[in-house]
């Protein structure tokens, strides 16, 4: 029963000095609030909706890709026709006293009772499929359909009216009682005080957060012994399991006809009801054992919500590994429950705490530190309601990636100071809180210090070469900066106290070292506008563009450095992708095709046109999406939509009536608009609530994240259409159309028009002073890879646009222009013989020196090879993980036959055309024939196309390997694994931060009264371990504050342990590759006061090796009550050929007279690097075979299509439906009409 999601959003208003509820703001207007009992009793389309679910469950419709049966429409047509009068007759809908809304309503309700259309019926075979539903029974009694009649059918309709709007109807029966007959079903248990709509929507109104209540667990060990006494239940509900699933099993032939495992939703309730018989007496009401017995009903019901969550929600491929097996199992998990729920509610109270005081005083205010709040604030705390929540959410998620750009500038600083950890060594040796340490003589390297500066700075390291003295400040600047970053971010303790600590990362930073680090920002910030020009230039834009037309380009780049926009968009690729998928019968905005690498390597009008149209979307274009109004983005909004209602009209209404197909609409229909003065930032918060919303899919009790992809994909899509249509608009408003005029056949000019460089007027160089902390953390942020920084700024415009237009905040604006002019100029500073600055060591790699030295030439033209990996190598270098991957890599080199079989096969021949790219153009053309025009697909295509594809997947894999482009994937890996370990570490601190707060106030206690001066100061700056320290505690302190917290067993030696070894990255030093797998088990440990957190670590590694093109399961391993995991097996995963052609391929079998059906798969890595993933988590490969293993290629071929279909022969390779002879070709037909 859907009540919120198609009509709009919940939310939580008031605070809890009342009682709490959510209210309805409709997609249709977001900024009023509705009741939602009164909204569900009165809206049409709701009421109608709730009719036909309950129609739908006692009259069964088709499958979608079924057609109905008689039975089915008679019993439809009746109990519809029935129903409908009915719900005219109450007036249950307010809209339809008007003729034509009504008229369009019944319409509605027509669609819904018949969906077939015009189907004919279909015949039953063996009373299948039934036209009974689930809740027949409940209302048709032991009637046959076939005698459900007009008049019986209005009784029904009454009753389902009263099931809806005055008492509910439960399906359930009362069970027997002793001495009665079993075989005899017992009564329908009674009817529920409100109706069905009613008590819903009553029930989501009322599920509000609200301060809870902290108690120790209500049962102990008596009340265990005395339930076990009773009877072995956990083993009776196994056994039970058991035996059914092996019933169904053998009643299906031994055959497994399901991937999800299905028990009755009785199966424990039957055995829980005789075990409350035994332990409370048969006689003894629910009442009376709630008085009587309190702990042990506690128990009881805590064993009865487990089993309803393992057996009715929980839809498992193997249930019966989950579920207990004897009682000392069952009374662990549901203590482990009850313990995880109690904790979670610590964290969210502990939450409501932090950010209601960070929320107090003024600049000076330091959050706990200088003010606890009263029970009567947390009371009242606007964190309670959905706007506070999401703030909570909003910050995390900011504080998250923060925390995350620490940890690498960590491991950065590291390897600066202390390559061969000579000094810091230790897990307890963080170097943001020594630097001094780092710095002394027997530790600092001049020569180490200056190579390191040409990896992080290029060719600005000189700013910070001299005298050692100046050297050993610079890197101690950098490591205190660092350190006073961590402590600004680890909590968001408001935008005022974030500024404020923000503004004193120029606290005693030398007057030499800030006016190097002055320098470095005035250079870049200058070099920037001759950035544009080069790039300009390198694309031949002077050649394919007109002098005026490029000093049109170069102004608007120019401008939108100075007032760059601020809206989260998403890549250029993305958008031009997502209109090429849907333009399959032209374009229908003025927009190019997306190109992919090998089209942009082939034309240079294509790269010109690509990489302005990039430069023009990412700046100027992102500045006047900003600017625009509702009106103009309500249009764009309102035409992606109406091409979307369109879309689904055409797919899913071919069988019906006109009238029913204009009731068709896309999902983006419910998508809301913009109101009067909102911008495209309203727009694209409401999109993120959106995909949040649909993301909330649930398989049983687990978060089903592949379907939840699947099901919020849309949203993107519209994203993206919306934002096509705006770019394709700025375009033609700013007169950039004729970048679009650009054809990629166009040839490159002999000379060109103009020279771009020369393009630069004196003002366009001039730089606005920075803020003095902008340029220290533009110096910082040098310690830290690329794409992570891209990240953050992302990460930043999406808090700052969610953030809403009351609360603009200046420092989001002054940290984005930091992060772009970084990312603007980063790679800059490595051009030409710079950018192999610190990468010559990976010759080791190679054989011989002169096969690297032929792969990554010294002096690098302006048009470098995209395929050569130099900024992923020097991120290895910057981290000194060289030594790491060299070890990971054993003996295994690169030799001379593997570099010159790159080389010849990337050597453009007499056609200007490389042998590989002509295999790559010849397997496209092929593919596009087999899928656009399969009729003329042939046998002798089949096998170009396979030759063709196994000639590009050796040359990809070799070229991988010379190019070491696998070891970049390897280490960005490897990163990307333990930054997201390094995340739950944090999450670990933060949960543990949230806990303190949250058991201070359960029991009473301030700061004050636990804490003395320096532990209080480390709570308030979020250093909640070195607070909780012995030394930092008071004697006085309340004792139980630290006996719960010893209970939940959040704050252990052990776990300190784990999490400084994270944040450190203590497994990388050595040069010895780490075992991932065993620190997926220590973050498991670390957050196991959390069930879904710890189920969390793994699948995020998993889902992350997914997206990186591997597949990883791991065994669990039990080992006193915990569970480890072990035996990984990776295997690389595959893309299948040809799935959206009508192909039928099949292989010669081995056996005489028969062909097997075959696919055509690719894997997506070599041996080689699967057996590197393998080796980085210490698992076991499990081998996949591919098209390249193929020993006899020509044994695969067409399947002949001689086999009548449905009507007549197959449409596949050239048959047509309804002749039974090829149909003949366009010659013959010609001459047929000559003749």
């Amino acid at each position: 029963m859907r009540i919120i999601k198609p009509y709009g959003r919940s939310h939580v208003e008031g605070v809890a000095t009342q009682e709490p509820r959510r209210k309805l703001r409709l997609n249709s207007s977001p900024d009023i609030s509705r009741d939602i009992p009164g909204f569900a009793q009165s809206h049409d389309a709701l009421i109608i909706a709730q009719w036909i679910s309950a129609i739908d469950k006692i009259a069964t419709k088709p499958k979608p890709d079924k057609k109905p049966t008689q039975a089915q429409i008679n019993l439809r047509t009746t109990l519809g026709d029935a129903a409908w009068q009915h719900v005219m007759a109450e007036n249950l809908l307010p809209a339809a006293t008007d003729p034509a809304i009504r008229e369009k309503l019944h319409l509605i309700w027509q669609s819904k009772i018949a969906p077939w259309g015009t189907a004919r019926p279909q015949a039953e075979k063996d009373g299948k499929p039934t036209p009974k539903g689930g809740w027949y029974e409940r209302f048709c009694g032991v009637l046959s359909p076939e005698a459900i009649t007009q008049n019986v059918a209005r009784q029904i309709a009454k009753d389902i009216y009263d099931h809806l709007h005055v008492a509910a109807k439960r399906k359930g029966r009362e069970p027997a009682k002793q001495g009665e007959s079993s075989n005899k079903p017992g009564k329908f248990k009674p009817d529920r005080k409100r109706g069905l709509i009613e008590e819903r929507a009553e029930s989501i109104a009322k599920n509000a957060l609200r301060p809870g209540s902290h108690a120790p667990c209500p049962w102990g060990p008596d009340d265990q012994a005395t339930y076990e006494q009773a009877g072995d239940v956990a083993g009776q509900i196994y056994a039970a399991a058991r035996d059914c699933l092996e019933e169904k099993k053998r009643r299906s032939g031994n055959r497994n006809t399901s991937s999800v495992q299905y028990l009755p939703r009785d199966l424990a309730a039957k055995i829980l009801y005789a075990q409350y018989g035994r332990v409370f007496g048969p006689d003894t009401t629910i009442k009376a054992a709630l008085d009587e017995q309190p702990s042990l009903f506690a128990l009881h019901k805590a064993i009865k919500d487990c089993y309803h969550r393992l057996i009715n929600d929980a839809r498992k491929r193997d249930i019966l590994r989950i579920l207990p097996r004897n009682m000392a199992a069952l009374f662990r998990l549901v203590r482990a429950q009850y313990d995880n729920r109690d904790i979670n509610a610590l964290i969210r109270l502990g939450k409501v705490i932090h950010y209601h005081a960070s929320e107090q005083g003024k600049s000076e205010h330091h959050g706990i530190r200088d003010y606890w709040p009263s029970q009567q604030d947390i009371q009242n705390s606007r964190f309670w309601g959905s706007d506070g929540q999401a703030d909570i959410k909003r910050h995390e998620a900011f504080s998250r990636i923060w925390r995350h750009i620490i940890a690498l500038a960590s491991r950065t600083l590291h390897d600066w100071a202390d390559p061969h950890s000579q000094k810091f060594s230790g897990e307890n040796d963080d170097i943001l809180l020594l630097a001094k340490d780092a710095i002394e003589d027997d530790v600092f390297k001049a020569g180490h210090y200056e190579r390191k500066c040409d990896v992080l700075f290029g060719a600005q390291a000189s700013l910070f070469c001299g005298a050692e003295d100046f050297e050993k400040a610079i890197l101690k600047q950098a490591i205190t900066g660092t350190g006073n970053l961590r402590n600004a971010t680890f909590h968001f303790k408001g935008k005022v106290r974030f500024e404020k600590e923000l503004q004193e990362l120029t606290k005693d930073v030398p007057v030499e070292v800030q006016s190097a680090i002055a320098a470095l920002w005035q250079k870049d910030a200058e070099g920037r506008t001759r950035q544009i020009a080069e790039t300009l230039q390198a694309v031949l834009a002077g050649h394919f563009l007109t002098e005026e037309q490029n000093r049109h380009i170069f102004a608007a780049l120019t401008a939108a450095m100075a007032q760059p926009g601020d809206v989260p968009l998403p890549r250029l690729r993305r958008v031009l992708a997502r209109h090429d998928s849907i333009c399959q019968r032209g374009r229908i905005l003025p927009l190019s095709p997306c190109p992919d690498r090998a089209k942009l390597e082939e034309s240079p009008a294509l790269t010109c046109q690509y990489t302005v149209l990039k430069m023009l979307y990412d700046g100027p274009f992102r500045a006047w999406l900003a600017q625009q109004n509702s009106t103009i983005l309500n249009h764009y909004i309102d035409s992606t939509i109406a091409r979307t209602d369109k879309a689904a009209r055409d797919m899913n209404g071919r069988k019906l009536a006109q009238a029913e197909k204009d009731l068709i609409t896309s999902r983006a229909a419910d998508l809301p608009r913009l109101s009067v003065d909102e911008k495209m930032g309203d727009f694209l918060a409401r999109l993120t609530a959106a995909t949040a919303t649909e993301m909330r899919v649930q398989r049983g009790y687990q978060s089903d994240g592949e379907n939840a992809q699947k099901q919020a994909a849309f949203i993107g899509q519209f994203e993206c259409d919306v934002i096509g249509r705006a770019f394709a608009d700025f375009l033609n408003q700013s007169g950039f159309d004729f970048v679009l005029k650009l054809k990629a056949d166009t040839p490159q000019p002999d000379a060109a028009q103009c020279d771009v460089t020369a393009l630069i007027a004196p003002d366009d160089i001039s730089v606005s002073p920075p803020q003095a902390w902008q340029q220290v953390l533009y110096f910082i942020l040098h310690l830290v890879p690329v794409d992570d920084a891209s990240h953050l700024l992302h990460q930043i415009r999406k808090w700052q646009v969610l953030e809403g237009k009351e609360k603009p905040a200046q420092i989001a604006h002054d940290v984005q222009s930091v992060l772009m002019l970084y990312l603007d100029m980063h790679d800059a500073k490595f051009t030409g013989g710079a950018a192999l600055h610190g990468i010559e060591k990976f010759a080791e790699f190679f054989a011989h020196a002169a096969d690297f030295r032929a792969v990554f030439p010294p002096q690098s033209l302006q048009d470098q090879d995209r395929s050569i990996p130099r900024r992923g190598l020097r991120e290895i270098v910057r981290f000194g993980h060289l030594p790491l991957l060299q070890h990971m890599s054993g003996t295994v080199q690169i030799t001379h036959d593997n570099v010159v079989a790159w080389q010849a096969a990337r050597t453009a021949g007499a056609t200007g055309m490389s042998p590989i790219a002509r295999r790559q153009k010849q397997r496209e053309e092929l593919h596009a024939l087999a899928v656009e025009r399969t009729a003329r697909f042939r046998n002798a295509d089949l096998q170009n196309y396979m030759h063709a594809l196994v000639d590009v997947i050796k040359h990809r894999q070799l070229s991988a390997q010379v190019t070491l482009s696998d070891q970049v994937r390897l280490h960005r890996l490897m990163m990307g694994v333990l930054g997201r370990l390094v995340d739950y570490a944090g999450l670990w601190e933060r949960d543990l931060y949230f806990v303190v707060l949250a058991l201070l106030y359960h029991h009473g206690a301030t700061p004050d009264d636990v804490f003395k001066g320096q532990g209080k100061k480390n709570l308030a700056d979020g250093q909640v371990v070195a607070a909780l320290k012995p030394k930092n505690r008071k004697a006085a302190a309340p004792v139980g504050v630290f006996d719960d917290l010893d209970h939940y067993g959040i704050y252990q030696d052990d776990r300190q342990s784990i999490r400084n070894g994270l944040s450190h990255f203590n497994m990388l030093r050595g040069g010895k590759a780490p075992d991932l797998s065993h620190w997926v088990n220590q973050t498991r440990s670390l957050v196991a006061h959390d069930r879904k957190l710890k189920n969390a670590v793994a699948k995020s590694v998993i889902e992350m090796l997914a997206r990186e093109g591997f597949d990883l399961d791991w065994g669990i391993q039990t080992d006193r009550g915990q569970h480890i995991l072990s035996h990984g097996k990776i295997r690389t995963r595959q893309a299948q050929h040809f799935q959206k052609s009508r192909l039928h391929i099949v292989k010669k079998s081995a056996k005489p007279d028969k062909n097997d059906t075959v696919k055509i798969r690719e894997n997506l890595h070599g041996d080689a690097m699967v057996e590197r993933v393998v080796q980085l988590f210490a698992a076991q490969v499990q081998k996949r075979y591919d098209i390249t293993v193929e020993k006899r290629l020509d044994h695969l071929f067409l399947k002949p299509q001689d086999q009548k279909g449905k009507n007549g022969i197959h449409t596949h390779n050239g048959w047509s439906k309804t002749e039974k002879k090829r149909r003949p070709s366009r010659e013959n037909r010609k001459g047929n009409h000559e003749n």
